[in-house]
């Protein structure tokens, strides 16, 4: 179970050490990597490129996707929705378009691609919806000023 304290996302874990020269004391701080995914993994994509419901209505029109065609495309509830199924916008010919993936392991960076997606596709990686208010916001207070 994560604790999040002034934005900051931590862990609690147990960990095991020999300890046989005591050169380890009661209290001492350190800083440790843990392994996440130490297995070969056919595909995986950035985790930034994962959106959700909420999140993809934000980023669609910068890709010129119509809010009609997004509204056809989420018209369908999906099962692991928002926990082990996201949607991405994958580059075609025609444009970008949503899809939904199945996702797998992740280390936070990277995410496990079980389907959905193939090796030769393309996907967008977009600012989250919260940058792309800020930067609104900041681009009309500019104009506000100047324009």
């Amino acid at each position: 179970m994560s604790k999040i304290d002034q934005n900051v996302t931590t862990f609690p874990v147990l960990i095991d050490i020999e300890n046989k020269d005591n050169l380890l004391l009661i209290g001492m701080n350190t800083d440790v990597e843990i392994e996440i995914l130490n297995e070969e993994v056919a595909l995986a994509l950035p985790a930034g490129s994962l959106r959700t419901r909420k999140d993809i209505v934000s980023v669609a029109p910068l890709l010129g996707i119509t809010q009609e065609d997004l509204n056809i495309f989420l018209n369908d509830k999906v099962a692991g929705e928002n926990f082990s199924t996201f949607i991405v916008l994958k580059k075609t010919s025609k444009g970008a378009i949503p899809s939904w993936v199945k996702v797998g392991k992740t280390d936070l960076n990277y995410v496990e691609v079980m389907s959905g997606i193939d090796q030769k596709e393309i996907v967008y990686v977009l600012p989250s919806e919260g940058l792309i208010k800020y930067q609104q916001k900041f681009s009309e207070r500019v104009k506000g000023r100047f324009g």
